[in-house]
């Protein structure tokens, strides 16, 4: 039964349809306790992100969760407190917030809502192309690529209407969701799950992708794109351990098992993976991520005595039927009067014994949330270094048994460097409180190296940028995102326009 409902799920003329399904029920306030999980790209993620970096919420959230729940978002954006700098910023996030899903019921009232945006997104994709042209795929003595496109002629070769929107109902406690969007790179995505609030836990159950890590461009763990079938769980208040553990400070705890579509010939590979963060001081935290690949297909599928070796970091000799990733990060707001500013690192390895100190990879960045005298303007800088093989370690990513590395139908899991190599990014965030529009600007240098997943096809040095513009009327969005890549001997790149109309 498990396996004809997760064929279902994974059907993509199913999930578009799924987007009407919570239409079932009447239209009303919203309340603040739902625990459906908004997008990891929705605008109020990055609101609370943005507000937390400020230091203006009362309770920080971890910021290595890429998702939060509606709730969590509403609690947060309304309690919140900023002074004469900030106010104008906060308050158009708190407007935007109530046309979008109107006002909270009065008392915790267990009310019935709907809420979402429903539309559709044009898709223009070149593949890559040049001297280096060919098909992306492993070779005599050459690491393993993931990336199985075959570069073409300087052409389109990529026209599709997709769906595009997000939709969330719900009673008290109670909600659902779906949504349906193209990743950066003109990939389809469609996710809806189920979730139900038990206290301070929430759970969820369906298609969902979840990503870990503090970064702005990704993780060494979980970029949060691919999408599991299966459910998850987390808590949506901070909780404190008791005695001498209560110097921990603020605890949060999220974890999922499901499955993916394939990796390389491998069907239906289970993934699972678990956060653990805490917080000692409103300035300080401190995050530790985990994430297995394992059974599937022709891989013995899903056995509990090996899940609970996973868990328990102990395997038994005998075949690779795991692939791992780990990583501890930590992010600081330094008391700098007149300047917000965070700072965050990720460091991480691969599942092999010494990697961490051996083969390690490591994210830096810093970012001023709101430039003093502009709040309405965000800077960041991010670097990404990913070493090469050594030691009898494997390279990053790679598994000799899952010959297609971290990655799901050949896009990668982890950070898009794909492995050993460096990146250096910039970030420009723009959000005039007085002008219903948004824009995020991404520009990076990335230098592969011969292990990287995609060598030896885009080995060596590259620049490119990613764009996300919006602009928004009373009841309408209009959407637009590109990317553009260029190599010695190949680039690619590509554009997605989109409109959404909110109901």
């Amino acid at each position: 039964m498990l396996a004809a409902m997760t064929g279902l799920l994974r059907r993509k003329y199913v999930a578009p349809a799924m987007l009407a399904a919570p239409l079932a029920l009447a239209a009303a306030p919203l309340g603040a306790q739902s625990p459906v999980l908004l997008p990891s790209d929705h605008w109020a993620v990055d609101a609370v992100r943005r507000l937390d970096a400020m230091g203006i919420l009362p309770v920080s959230p971890d910021r290595g969760r890429r998702r939060l729940t509606l709730g969590e978002v509403e609690r947060l954006l309304g309690a919140a407190d900023a002074d004469a700098a900030f106010a104008g910023l906060l308050s158009s996030y708190r407007s935007r917030f109530t046309r979008e899903f109107g006002t909270a019921s009065g008392g915790g009232k267990a009310a019935p809502w709907i809420v979402g945006f429903v539309g559709a997104a044009v898709v223009l994709r070149e593949n890559e192309f040049g001297t280096g042209s060919g098909t992306l795929a492993p070779g005599p003595g050459e690491t393993i690529v993931i990336a199985d496109r075959a570069p073409g002629p300087r052409r389109v070769d990529d026209h599709r209407l997709e769906p595009h929107g997000w939709v969330g109902a719900g009673v008290g406690p109670i909600g659902a969701t779906a949504q349906a969007h193209t990743t950066m790179t003109g990939d389809g995505v469609y996710e809806a799950h189920l979730a139900v609030r038990v206290g301070a836990i929430a759970a969820w159950g369906g298609r969902a992708g979840i990503g870990y890590g503090p970064g702005r461009h990704g993780s060494l763990v979980l970029g949060g794109e691919r999408e599991v079938v299966g459910g998850g769980w987390s808590t949506v208040r901070p909780f404190r351990l008791p005695w001498l553990l209560r110097a921990l400070g603020d605890l949060h705890v999220e974890s999922f098992l499901g499955t993916l579509r394939r990796s390389g010939d491998i069907e239906d590979p289970w993934l699972w993976g678990l956060r653990v963060s805490t917080m000692p001081h409103p300035r300080l935290g401190f995050g530790v991520s985990r994430a297995a690949m394992f059974g599937g297909d022709r891989n013995g599928g899903f056995d509990l005595g090996h899940f609970m070796e996973i868990i328990a970091l102990e395997r038994r000799p005998g075949l690779p039927f795991e692939n791992q990733i780990g990583a501890l990060d930590a992010w600081f707001r330094p008391p700098l009067p007149g300047l917000p500013l965070v700072i965050w690192a990720e460091w991480g390895a691969d599942d092999t014994a010494g990697a961490l100190f051996q083969v390690p990879g490591l994210v830096t960045g810093v970012e001023i949330p709101a430039w003093p005298g502009s709040p309405w303007l965000a800077i960041s800088g991010e670097s990404t270094w990913m070493a090469p093989r050594c030691c009898a370690n494997g390279p990053w990513y790679w598994h000799s048994f899952f010959p297609s590395g971290w990655a799901v139908e050949g896009e990668p899991l982890g950070h898009p460097l794909g492995g050993e190599g460096t990146e250096l990014l910039l970030g420009i965030d723009v959000s005039p409180a007085r002008l219903a529009a948004e824009l995020s600007l991404d520009l990076f240098r990335r230098d592969r190296g011969p292990d990287n997943l995609y060598s030896p096809r885009w080995e060596g040095v590259s620049h490119g940028g990613e764009l996300r513009a919006g602009l928004r009327g009373a009841r309408w969005e209009l959407v637009l995102s590109g990317y553009g890549e260029q190599g010695d001997g190949w680039r690619r790149f590509g554009s997605t326009l989109g409109t959404r109309i909110r109901f």
